[in-house]
């Protein structure tokens, strides 16, 4: 049984910026989602029960954090195959849903 005490702030997480290499975009940057984030869209999955909004709107937030007047409409007129890159890039990336920090 381990010695240390729980602290709740070490749990916290910086919300770090990241960047990834997406073929014939460039670098993108985006901060991982927290759990306030995923119960938003939690929220969005149960009133449409659609998937690919889901995909999409957990995309879009985690690169307007990076990019805060970046919209969702915005991003809606990117073509399947630009956001799709972006979203297998992110997806690749390790931890893309917390912070690569340890939370100090």
């Amino acid at each position: 049984m381990s010695e240390e005490t729980f602290d709740p702030s070490r749990l916290v997480k910086n919300d770090d910026i990241r960047e990834v290499d997406v073929e014939d975009i460039g670098m993108v940057k985006y901060r991982p989602l927290l759990a306030g984030d995923m119960l938003a869209l939690r929220r969005i999955l149960a009133e449409n029960d659609d998937f690919e909004m889901f995909g999409l709107r957990a995309t879009w937030m985690m690169l307007n954090k990076a990019y805060p007047e970046f919209t969702f409409e915005q991003f809606m007129k990117y073509s399947p195959k630009d956001s799709g890159k972006i979203i297998t890039a992110i997806l690749k990336d390790a931890d893309f849903l917390e912070s690569s920090s340890d939370g100090q």
